[in-house]
């Protein structure tokens, strides 16, 4: 059964750093989801005043694309209740998912707004 959490432990941050390729840094977050113990993948984070940036986001493939989504989602609602308003993706971000995330409806063009995105899926036409 998966879990997800988001992470205040330090050495977990720079664990998490180290398997996405990127140095940990103060004021970094992250959400990860758990299988029996084991960790299956990670978002991570940084949120600025009003405005929620991703900067990775890895997971066990066999999965599925569903887990990256989980663990989007999870740190916006996450960050949403502790005011942030907007969210996107920085110029770090893996480049070669976010056609995949646009496909589930995340726009990928720039900061978009969560609440909008959380009350209206652009990807299947219909309110959530």
């Amino acid at each position: 059964m998966l879990a997800m959490s988001h992470i205040e432990d330090e050495d977990l941050m720079e664990e998490f750093c180290a398997m996405a390729g990127t140095l940990y840094a103060p004021g970094m977050e992250a959400y990860a989801a758990f299988d029996r113990g084991h960790t299956v993948g990670c978002c991570l984070f940084s949120r600025e005043e009003e405005e929620l940036a991703f900067l990775a986001c890895i997971w066990e493939e066999e999965l599925g694309l569903g887990l990256c989504d989980g663990l989007l989602r999870a740190a916006m609602d996450y960050s949403q209740r502790r005011g942030a308003k907007r969210a996107c993706f920085l110029a770090g971000f893996p480049e070669a998912l976010l056609p995949r995330l646009a496909g589930l409806g995340y726009p990928t063009g720039g900061p978009f707004e969560i609440e909008e995105f959380f009350t209206g899926c652009k990807h299947c036409g219909q309110g959530l």
